[in-house]
């Protein structure tokens, strides 16, 4: 269930910052998705630091914080990492 109001943009998560995810997360933010609703979720805290700097999105290497609160979650990893990060 959203707890967004009506006409505003969900939480959403981009799990998996890397090409395709990137391209997600830039096209979201090009179609007018404010920063402040995206988050994106990537394995190390250095590739976390460039993205923040890039975007002005909210990022983290851990999972769960990644995910807590998300109303969206996309899983753009490959498939034999899903699991991983679906845990």
């Amino acid at each position: 269930m959203s707890d967004s109001a009506p006409g505003t943009h969900p939480r959403v998560t981009v799990s998996g910052v890397g090409g395709i995810g990137e391209v997600v997360l830039a096209r979201l933010l090009a179609s007018g998705h404010p920063a402040g609703r995206l988050r994106g979720m990537v394995r190390t805290e250095d590739h976390a630091r460039r993205l923040v700097r890039t975007y002005a999105v909210d990022v983290s290497a851990d999972n769960g914080r990644a995910a807590r609160g998300a109303e969206v979650l996309i899983l753009a990893v490959r498939p034999d990492q899903a699991e991983k990060v679906l845990a």
